[in-house]
This record gives C-alpha cells, sequence and structure tokens, in this order.
C-alpha cells in the first residue's frame, strides 16, 4: 500500500489504517470497497481523533494473492469514483 502511495500511519503490522479524514469519506470509501467485496471498516470518532477518520484493512493468512492483488486497484478506483485525487487524506500530508 505504501508503495503504491497510500498514507498507511507507518504501519507494520497486519492491520493497517487508511487515514482519509472526514467521516462521510471514510464510509463511502467503504461502500465502493464492499460492492467489489472487500470487507473494510471505517474507523471514526470517538474511537479517532476528529479529522483522521480511515479504514481498517485487515491483512490475514486468509487472503489469496489474486484477492491481495485487487485490492490496490479497488482501492484506486474508490478513491477516483470518490473524487479524492491523489491517494487520500494521508498521502497528500506527507504521512506515507
Amino acid at each position: 500500500m505504501r508503495a503504491a502511495g497510500w498514507g498507511i500511519a507507518g504501519s507494520e503490522s497486519q492491520i493497517v489504517p487508511v487515514i482519509l479524514g472526514e467521516n462521510d469519506t471514510a464510509i463511502r470509501f467503504t461502500e465502493e470497497l464492499g460492492r467489489e467485496e472487500f470487507a473494510v471498516r471505517a474507523i471514526r470518532p470517538p474511537t479517532v481523533a476528529d479529522g483522521t477518520a480511515r479504514l481498517r484493512v485487515s491483512l490475514t493468512c486468509a487472503l489469496t494473492n489474486d484477492q491481495l492483488a485487487k485490492l490496490i486497484p479497488a482501492m484506486t478506483r474508490a478513491s477516483e469514483k470518490l473524487g479524492m485525487g491523489v491517494r487520500g487524506h494521508a498521502a497528500s500530508a506527507g504521512h506515507a
């Protein structure tokens, strides 16, 4: 994800936060990924600070290589469809 330009808040684990900023953006993003059969959760305030709503992507050994290969393109399509420009809030803010 980092190599593709997504801001993942320095994550080094199987749980990857993709910071998007606004609540509505995170919710709409998860809906778009759900249409492509990815079960990604939106994490929003009060769980995280205002303005730091994010996706919670859980990468597990149950995912196939094919599924993993489709994730980044699905995220890119969602970003483009939602008019997010460069890969979301954190990437443009330099938190990658």
